[in-house]
């Protein structure tokens, strides 16, 4: 049977909600893990005291392995300083023994508070684990908020992170009976 539940978007892509968000730099409760893949961009998680080098992981529940195409990034509601500028996304299979990177990102800057980025990505892999490696945070302070609050704070903060299967064009021609 079944035990997950889909969200499914209206651009025909779907996103299984079912299962534990995990952070090598572990917070529970108020902006904690959770808070980043609760499909809400009205909370986020915080975390510190390091950006750089942060891991945001998502496993499905029971072993359930989950195609994935594309994802979604959304920053926070303050301190742009706060935010990843580059990361790599990546999918697991043994429970995290080995990683395969699925796609990365530098110098994507954040312009506003609560702004989403969507990126699609080829994977033919249904993987058990995805998870986010930030590799750089170079936001600039877009307020005198961010400039005056959040300076001196090496943290890392995000909205929301999801994965989303969606429909693609096919990479190859029908042969026969066969389809793409």
């Amino acid at each position: 049977g079944f035990d997950g539940f889909i969200s499914y978007i209206a651009n025909n892509s779907y996103r299984v909600m079912d299962g534990v968000a995990w952070s090598d730099i572990e917070k529970t409760g108020f902006e904690g893990t959770d808070s980043l893949f609760d499909n809400s961009i009205s909370t986020k998680v915080l975390t510190g005291p390091r950006c750089v080098g942060a891991i945001y992981q998502w496993t499905y529940n029971n072993g359930r392995r989950e195609f994935a195409n594309q994802y979604k990034i959304t920053d926070g509601n303050d301190c742009n300083t706060r935010h990843p500028s580059g990361w790599t996304i990546e999918g697991s299979n043994d429970n995290g023994a080995t990683w395969t990177l699925l796609h990365g990102t530098h110098n994507q800057y954040f312009t506003s508070y609560q702004q989403t980025f969507s990126y699609d990505f080829y994977s033919a892999v249904p993987y058990n684990s995805y998870r986010m490696v930030v590799t750089e945070c170079n936001n600039e302070a877009i307020d005198w908020y961010t400039a005056a609050v959040c300076g001196g704070y090496i943290n890392m903060q995000l909205a929301e992170l999801g994965f989303y299967a969606t429909n693609t064009p096919a990479a190859c021609a029908a042969d026969g009976a066969w389809g793409p």
